[in-house]
């Protein structure tokens, strides 16, 4: 009757038997062997052979001892690559960025990074085991397609990129055979909708004195956010050395930002100056997660009918500068803000231009209400010119 075929491994005079799947009669299988006959079972010998000529290659790549045990092993699991698994992966890099943590990377985007590698397995119905080199482009597809149901297109979009660069670094150190998101465009987005503060919102917080220790320091950071511009991950690495005085008089802070490695410089403006001593220029700040869940909180207090997260400050430190164009010219805001171009300043303009509706509407209306207008006019002309004086100092510091 049929019998197993069995492959003998025979390296540094070390042997190892495999038996295969494939079972033959042992006459046939001698014909096939002489090239008589048989060509199912030829097929599914060479086959065999060739896969255990790319093993060794593979191994040689991966620098993995060739042994008899060794080479059988990875016959039986797939091939060398099937033993890397996401979890390996994933494991491997997040214990690199890790070492970046607090560094050159802020402890958001560290978070963010775990928080990507869940949800694609999650979305994917992959587990930890599941070998890394299986995965294909349909996989990001479905990531991305699942992505942007549960989230804004910016926010989408940094999830996406974050996977991708994992798996570009598993290719390029070796330990899968491709990389699966060659050649994936991801369209960067940016949020429809651009939460802000009015004045009339940060004095509500400002002018608040909340019972709450945690609260009081988390409304604080969030001032000093607003008036700085300063994201949180920059606000973290603020030591008290990083508040300079120029000859000019202002207190600045020029660094360069954790996330992008754009330098920037921002004047601390006296309400920000006032936080800053309060603590001795040390800005007690704390993790992301419980910040917006205390700047829920804070909003409910102070009556302030928006979602309040960490990142409303730089949106309002924004509106706050654009809004006082052309005092503060263009390249000042973008220095100030530490954006890499203008797309993000003709962004957030764009969101403000509705004023520009309103400013219209009272210059063409009535001729009483005209009048009334072209008084305040005058006055923000005034305005605005005080404030060329201030900021031609601004200006020769920043180099503009």
């Amino acid at each position: 009757g049929q019998a197993p075929i069995e492959m003998s491994i025979v390296i540094n005079q070390q042997r190892t038997y495999l038996r295969l799947q494939l079972k033959a009669e042992p006459k046939n299988f001698k014909l096939a062997m002489q090239g008589k006959g048989f060509p199912e079972i030829q097929n599914y010998c060479n086959n065999a052979r060739n896969k255990i000529d790319e093993l060794v290659l593979e191994m040689s790549r991966e620098n993995i001892p060739l042994t008899a045990e060794m080479l059988k092993s990875y016959f039986q699991k797939g091939g060398v690559y099937n033993t890397y698994t996401l979890n390996d992966l994933f494991t491997e890099y997040l214990s690199i960025l890790e070492k970046r943590k607090g560094k050159d990377l802020s402890k958001d985007t560290y978070n963010r990074y775990v928080k990507t590698t869940k949800m694609f397995m999650e979305h994917n119905n992959l587990t930890e085991d599941t070998p890394a080199k299986i995965i294909s482009v349909e996989h990001f597809i479905k990531y991305q397609v699942c992505l942007n149901d549960k989230y804004d297109p910016a926010t989408s979009c940094n999830y996406l990129q974050k996977i991708k660069s994992i798996f570009k670094y598993a290719f390029e150190a070796g330990k899968i055979p491709s990389n699966p998101f060659y050649g994936c465009k991801i369209e960067k987005g940016v949020k429809d909708t651009i939460l802000y503060l009015t004045s009339e919102e940060l004095d509500k917080i400002k002018n608040h004195k909340f019972k709450s220790e945690r609260l009081q320091k988390v409304a604080d950071c969030f001032l000093f956010a607003c008036y700085t511009g300063l994201s949180m991950g920059d606000m973290e690495q603020l030591v008290p050395e990083d508040f300079q005085v120029n000859k000019y008089g202002y207190t600045f802070i020029a660094k360069k930002r954790i996330k992008t490695g754009v330098r920037f410089c921002t004047i601390v403006l006296e309400d920000a100056k006032e936080i800053a001593k309060k603590y001795d220029y040390k800005i007690p700040v704390i993790s992301g997660q419980k910040t917006n869940a205390y700047l829920k909180e804070i909003a409910d207090i102070c009556e302030i009918d928006k979602e309040l997260h960490f990142h409303c400050a730089r949106h309002t430190a924004a509106a706050f500068f654009i809004n006082y164009r052309p005092a503060i010219p263009n390249e000042t805001i973008q220095r100030i803000m530490g954006w890499e171009d203008g797309r993000m300043l003709r962004h957030y303009a764009s969101i403000f231009n509705t004023t520009v509706f309103s400013d219209i509407n009272k210059a063409f209306s009535e001729p009483s209400t005209h009048n009334e207008y072209k008084a305040s006019t005058n006055e923000t002309k005034a305005e605005i010119q005080a404030n060329m004086d201030d900021i031609e100092a601004f200006n020769a510091l920043l180099g503009i």
